[in-house]
């Protein structure tokens, strides 16, 4: 099942504050995530938000975000540097 991809406003500054190479691997981790036939297997339930299931924590290396997926979408909400 593909998902569209929605970046907050917000992302957008926060994606350029990362670094080139980290910057690829969140946009890269959420085509993924995106295209994933089962999206919970690439995104964490978040530990700031336990009982809601459309929040998730998605990591890779070097950075840590915020998404919200649900039906065909996934909206980037937050994506800060992990560390």
């Amino acid at each position: 099942m593909k998902r569209s991809i929605t970046l907050d406003p917000r992302v957008r500054e926060q994606l350029r504050a990362l670094t080139p190479l980290v910057r690829v691997r969140a946009g890269d981790a959420l085509l993924e995530l995106a295209a994933a036939d089962d999206p919970d297997e690439l995104a964490i339930g978040h530990p700031e938000y336990p009982d809601d299931p459309y929040i998730r924590q998605l990591r890779g290396l070097g950075f840590v975000m915020t998404v919200l997926f649900y039906d065909h979408r996934v909206v980037a909400l937050t994506v800060h540097t992990d560390g």
